[in-house]
């Protein structure tokens, strides 16, 4: 049946309405089943990639993404060929002037969703996505005054994305070489740590927080050279203690493996 579909997509000039339940239909399977739906990359390119050329409406390139990033959670060894298009391909949505701000949040935070999925390629994937992260931070502090409630809520939200984004690039690392890691140059570590304490500066949401934490204590584990330059930063150790004390009778799990992470208490 799956296959009826992908070939209907793929060789009939279907309607938009009728193209979209299929592109649906095709992502829930994979997100459902993951490798098992029986579905191989290369039967799923043509038409995924396809499908969000033609189309830049906010709905249609959500659920493409979205199923870019199932593939990237569901299937083991993606190959380089579509780990390239993928990434090209979300980094020219990114570019485009036709795309709906809305839908920006969600691919930066697809990039994570790469990243993760990178193995081997990780290299290569990561001398893309980084300039795109750190150009897209530089464009949200043009905003960060703004007055207007749509534009601040939906700079929270590309915050948001970019911490997600930044978390898979310091744990996708497949060999966690310290010689090849992206911010190991200490400038480029400073970069990061600014960049966190810039996002929790301006956006305390318990999500925002737990991710910035989460991606603290990553940093702690991933950069044990570095690791002084976080533990002698005071606002690391507050927010930790914060998001501890703030959680109620509940432990809080995250927290407390960073403050373990850090501090190695």
């Amino acid at each position: 049946f799956i296959y009826s579909l992908l070939e209907m997509t793929e060789n009939l000039n279907l309607e938009p309405d009728l193209e979209d339940e299929l592109i649906i239909l095709i992502g829930t399977v994979i997100q459902k089943y993951k490798k098992n739906s029986g579905l191989s990359i290369t039967e799923i390119m043509p038409i995924l990639f396809g499908y969000v050329k033609k189309n830049n409406e906010h709905q249609s390139v959500s659920v493409a993404v979205g199923i870019i990033g199932d593939v990237c959670t569901s299937y083991e060894n993606i190959n380089q060929i579509f780990l390239e298009k993928a990434t090209i391909t979300l980094i020219n949505l990114l570019q485009s002037e036709n795309i709906n701000f809305d839908t920006k949040p969600l691919i930066i935070s697809c990039l994570g969703d790469l990243s993760f999925a990178s193995g081997k390629y990780f290299y290569e994937f990561r001398t893309l996505v980084i300039p795109i992260i750190k150009s897209t931070f530089e464009a949200i502090h043009t905003q960060d005054n703004s007055t207007d409630v749509e534009v601040f809520q939906w700079i929270l939200l590309l915050k948001e994305s970019l911490v997600e984004s930044l978390t898979g690039l310091i744990q996708g690392d497949p060999l966690n070489s310290q010689s090849k890691e992206p911010f190991d140059v200490i400038t480029e570590f400073n970069w990061l740590i600014k960049s966190i304490y810039d996002v929790i500066t301006g956006d305390r949401i318990n999500r925002t927080t737990k991710l910035c934490i989460g991606l603290l204590g990553d940093c702690a584990n991933n950069y044990k050279s570095k690791k002084k330059k976080i533990v002698n930063c005071t606002w690391i150790k507050q927010l930790i203690v914060e998001s501890i004390l703030n959680h109620g009778p509940n432990p809080n799990y995250m927290s407390n493996w960073a403050l373990d992470s850090i501090y190695e208490i």
